[in-house]
This record gives structure tokens, C-alpha cells and sequence, in this order.
């Protein structure tokens, strides 16, 4: 069975408080996504990765990547 069918099967078993709070959690782990999100915007904006970005870029140019699994 896969995480997402376990997932799923344990949902479907919930009681109307556990839904409650598999709801609030979810919302506050989005919140937290949003927040960081917007910090990453802020830093891009202010040139706080311009180094990592410029490095990327070189490794990339150079052949120092590999492909993603």
C-alpha cells in the first residue's frame, strides 16, 4: 500500500474532531509555506541570492550538475 492509500484510508476513518484538527494543522502548515515564500521573494529582491544564483549558473556552464533522480 502507498503512503497516499494509507493516507487515505486513516482519513477515511476520522471522527469529526480528528478532521477538526488534521484541518487546522494543514492550514497553519500552508501559513508557515506562504511565510516562507515571501521571505524567499524579499531575499531575491534585495540581491541576497544573486551569489547562489550566479554559482548555479557556473556549475551549470561547466558541467558540475547532474540530472535530478
Amino acid at each position: 500500500m502507498s503512503k497516499v492509500e494509507s493516507i487515505k484510508k486513516a482519513m477515511s476513518e476520522l471522527t469529526p474532531e480528528e478532521w477538526d484538527e488534521l484541518e487546522e494543522w494543514l492550514v497553519d502548515r500552508a501559513l508557515e509555506d506562504d511565510a516562507w515564500d515571501k521571505q524567499m521573494k524579499a531575499d531575491s529582491a534585495a540581491g541576497r541570492m544573486d551569489k547562489l544564483v550566479a554559482e548555479a549558473k557556473d556549475n551549470l556552464k561547466h558541467g558540475r550538475t547532474r540530472g535530478l533522480p
